[in-house]
């Protein structure tokens, strides 16, 4: 019995990791590449919209071509993510596909998320097109 439900969750695990093959490019040069943004705006979601002031300290802070650190003072647990991305071309300009990997407990977490960049603004789009949990949230440079 042991054995089948490691074979089931082995299987599940191959499926989910499962590479999905894309046109788009890697960036080997971005807007990200040492720099750090902070939260100003989260909009849509089941708090509608939030403006937060600069000096917040919600930030993501991104080093060289693969590794970030995410920092989430303000929330009602403080924590900080860090970890490795990686970078693609989307199809609109300014449209990136951002994957972020880091541990949590010892299992390893992957968020893909839509960005926009426009002017001095890191925009992480709404995954689900504003459903009443997933907001979109506004950060800028600093």
């Amino acid at each position: 019995m042991k054995y089948l439900a490691f074979c089931f969750t082995l299987s599940i695990a191959i499926v989910a990791c499962k590479k999905e093959t894309t046109t788009n490019e890697m960036v080997t040069t971005s807007p990200f590449q040492n720099s750090k943004w902070e939260l100003r705006k989260s909009e849509g979601g089941n708090t509608g919209t939030l403006t937060y002031l600069p000096g917040n300290g919600q930030t993501i802070e991104f080093f060289g071509v693969d590794s970030f650190i995410s920092i989430y003072p303000t929330s009602s647990i403080s924590y900080i993510d860090s970890g490795i991305y990686t970078i693609a071309t989307a199809n609109t300009a300014g449209d990136f596909y951002l994957q972020k990997k880091y541990y949590v407990n010892g299992m390893l977490i992957t968020i893909n998320d839509s960005v926009r960049v426009l002017n001095n603004q890191l925009i992480f789009l709404s995954r689900y097109g504003g459903a009443a949990c997933d907001p979109t949230f506004y950060y800028d440079r600093l």
